[in-house]
């Protein structure tokens, strides 16, 4: 993706791999296209996620390790899959893998299922991004008490 604009230089990005040079797209046609690419499959989606995941660990204090590659990733995903289709194990809903789009709550979402442990193998599962949310600090048995006497409460006072 390629706009054909005129832009300043300082609307592009450096490409450092081996010569440090100007990238064919600026920022925002290379986002454009990053998010076409990445939103093609679940797997494309996937190998993104696990790209995010990384760089936070790299930058921000606090944040687990991802001691998985991308192959042990897809592994896990095809055997979750396998057994549930793209519906989130959470919350019953259908999964996507759009980006560029904003916040999608049904978007997947790679999981620990102990948050205190690291990104590792037998402490992964793909939920969705509402899902995640709302179990980030708590286990699913937190998530569910609480759940059920929201739904619980709301039943009674919700009103459209």
């Amino acid at each position: 993706i390629k706009c054909g604009k005129r832009k300043s230089i300082l609307k592009f990005h450096w490409k450092t791999k081996k010569v440090k040079r100007i990238q064919a797209q600026c920022g925002a046609c290379r986002v454009k296209y990053d998010n076409i690419k990445y939103s093609k499959s679940p797997e494309a989606y996937i190998r993104r996620r696990l790209m995010n995941l990384k760089q936070d660990c790299r930058s921000k204090r606090g944040r687990k390790k991802v001691l998985l590659t991308y192959e042990q990733l897809i592994a896990i995903y095809k055997r979750q899959i396998k057994r549930r289709g793209l519906i989130c194990p959470l919350s019953g809903v259908k999964m996507t893998y759009k980006l560029g789009q904003g916040d999608i709550l049904t978007n997947m979402s790679i999981d620990r299922k102990r948050s205190d442990k690291y990104y590792e193998k037998g402490n992964i599962q793909f939920v969705c991004v509402m899902a995640n949310k709302m179990k980030n600090l708590y286990t699913n048995k937190i998530l569910y008490d609480w759940s059920k006497n929201v739904a619980r409460n709301l039943g009674k006072n919700y009103r459209n």
